[in-house]
């Protein structure tokens, strides 16, 4: 399967990306594929191999990130999809 080319993406973005994750405790030979998902929120932070998504994030954007902010990193290599919904920066 050749690599999806991820769109120019900013801190701030909206988003929503589809990615596979891995597939546990299989018992079956259909079970055996990873999962696909979605995560949707603010990207918080963007490094060479993965994206971090805030899904619940203080809009103050001085205030301290802490552990109210809940965000999930995803490794590009994993993602699938990007639509980009807005931006909040």
């Amino acid at each position: 399967m050749k690599p999806y080319k991820l769109p120019k993406i900013s801190i701030g973005d909206v988003v929503a990306i589809t990615f596979l994750d891995h597939c546990e405790d299989s018992h079956s030979e259909d079970d055996n594929e990873p999962l696909a998902f979605y995560v949707f929120g603010k990207v918080g932070a963007k490094r060479k191999r993965a994206i971090t998504v805030d899904c619940w994030c203080y809009v103050n954007k001085n205030a301290e990130r802490d552990h109210n902010v809940k965000s999930f990193t995803i490794v590009k290599s994993a993602i699938t999809d990007v639509k980009i919904l807005g931006s909040l920066s």
